[in-house]
């Protein structure tokens, strides 16, 4: 018969063993993130009108082509065949 692998669920064991780790920094970070979400609605704000102003950075002028292509494509289908109206995107760097 074959032995189960450590990974295996038909190894069971007990851990009650009353020596569990305790959390050493429980604390660690908790300015950090309530600064994080006190602010996330203006960062949101932010970081979509940076992005909005977005430019090519060092791409080849054929790729860039044909971002541009699939662009044009993409936002002439939705507005033509979906009758959505047209939406400003961000382009990728």
């Amino acid at each position: 018969m074959a032995t189960a692998g450590i990974n295996s669920s038909d190894v069971e064991y007990d851990d009650d063993d009353g020596d569990a780790p305790t959390k050493s920094f429980r604390s660690a970070g908790k300015a950090s993130l309530a600064r994080m979400l006190d602010t996330a609605f203006e960062d949101r704000f932010a970081s979509k009108k940076a992005s909005k102003k977005l430019g090519y950075t060092n791409v080849n002028r054929k790729i860039q082509y044909s971002t541009d292509l699939w662009t044009t494509r993409v936002q002439y289908f939705r507005e033509h065949v979906l009758g959505a109206e047209y939406v400003v995107t961000c382009y990728p760097t």
